[in-house]
């Protein structure tokens, strides 16, 4: 749990960082460091998505994901969620918390360091998650500069998905194969160069509805 905790703060303290650098921006500064994150995590999101295993189950995650989150309202209830948030503490930079805390919990929550990371936690090491607090925490600072305060609130699910996995450790490592690995980073990349389009503004995509795309793939490869 220590790595998990750690990774947390550091996208806490950071993000937090993050925010009074906004307060000092221009907003023509913002749109260009809105333009430069997009068009990195677009990048960042097909290295991902290429090291899939299985094409048809990536297409059938996200298919059935989106399906299932539009059903059930994900995006919805993130959007009703950031209204809620924005009335009872405030935002005074107008900065889009349910965006900036769907695109941070992809970011930080999608991909193979999480994994192993928080297996190998669990068994006692924690240099993986040491290592990606350091990189999660200088791009919660990057993030939360552009997206605002919403950033800092993906502290929980990471605590919560990293913390719960080190816990399970014994549970999972057995299924935590190689391919089990990729094929959830691909998932997470398909997933993050929608963040990518939506933040160019080439596309606006319902991310949060995408969600479940993830817990489909972990159940369809387990099963």
């Amino acid at each position: 749990m220590t790595g998990a905790l750690v990774n947390a703060l550091a996208v806490v303290i950071c993000g937090w960082l993050g925010v009074l650098v906004r307060k000092l921006l221009k907003d023509s500064i913002r749109e260009i460091l809105t333009e430069g994150i997009g068009v990195a995590i677009l990048a960042v999101g097909i290295l991902d998505a290429i090291k899939t295993e299985n094409t048809l189950l990536l297409v059938l995650s996200i298919v059935l994901g989106g399906f299932l989150g539009n059903l059930i309202g994900v995006q919805k209830n993130l959007d009703r969620l950031g209204v809620f948030l924005e009335n009872k503490i405030g935002s005074k930079d107008n900065s889009p918390i349910g965006q900036g805390f769907v695109t941070a919990t992809l970011i930080f929550c999608v991909g193979g360091m999480v994994i192993y990371g928080s297996i190998n936690a669990g068994l006692g090491n924690n240099e993986t998650l040491y290592i990606k607090s350091v990189m999660d925490g200088v791009t919660s600072l990057i993030l939360s500069s552009v997206l605002g305060w919403g950033v800092i609130l993906s502290a929980i699910p990471v605590l919560v998905l990293q913390g719960g996995i080190a816990l399970l450790a014994g549970v999972i490592e057995p299924i935590a194969t190689d391919a089990f690995i990729n094929q959830l980073s691909g998932i997470g990349g398909t997933l993050i160069i929608a963040i990518g389009l939506t933040l160019l503004g080439i596309k606006k995509i319902r991310i949060g509805d995408l969600l479940p795309a993830v817990l489909g793939a972990f159940l369809i490869f387990l099963f």
